[in-house]
């Protein structure tokens, strides 16, 4: 088997990915960003220290973030979400978004754009799951019920609150979709 040269540079990206480690081209330097694995967070109180997402923490607007989110998946009119915060020590911050009518829990790390691209867009039956469940134990990215219980009910107390209908997503994101794009030049 011949393997091109864009294979060969998807295999090593696909490499770096999952190791966590890339090179910054800018400063020349190489940097480690380990991965999370959810499943370690399983305690009753999965989130210490939260704090509300604000657009300059989350390097992109909430609301406007979480409005392409309902527009791209939601089921239904009206949607509710909650945003909250969690220190990662030393290595920055994240979010975790819980979203009622879509029975998930999603990682919102910050400068991701599109949430339906987060590494952990958890749903409750398929990835958020009773511990008693077969395979839990072995599982890698199974994690429990439990866990997404806390993380709702942490959200409820102390996180940001959305309420956001479906139609006025779509509409606003096609509003800045327009607002983006370049005019013709008439000539």
């Amino acid at each position: 088997m011949k393997l091109s040269a864009l294979h060969i540079v998807i295999a090593i990206s696909l490499l770096f990915l999952a190791t966590g480690v890339y090179r910054n081209h800018r400063t020349n330097t190489q940097l480690i960003a380990p991965i999370p694995v959810v499943k370690e967070s399983k305690k009753s109180e999965p989130i210490q220290n939260p704090f509300v997402v604000t657009d300059a923490i989350a390097l992109a607007p909430v609301q406007s973030t979480l409005e392409a989110l309902v527009a791209k998946n939601a089921l239904v009119e009206t949607n509710h979400l909650c945003v909250i915060g969690q220190p990662l020590g030393t290595s920055g911050t994240q979010a975790w978004v819980s979203w009622t009518e879509d029975r998930s829990i999603i990682l919102w790390e910050f400068g991701l754009a599109d949430l339906t691209l987060s590494r952990n867009y958890l749903k409750f039956g398929r990835d958020i799951v009773n511990e008693n469940t077969e395979g839990f134990t072995a599982s890698t990215y199974l994690v429990g019920t439990e866990w997404g219980d806390a993380v709702i009910a942490e959200c409820a107390s102390k996180g940001t609150p959305f309420v956001i209908k479906k139609s006025e997503a779509e509409t606003a994101v096609k509003n800045r979709a327009t607002a983006h794009t370049i005019p013709e030049i008439h000539t």
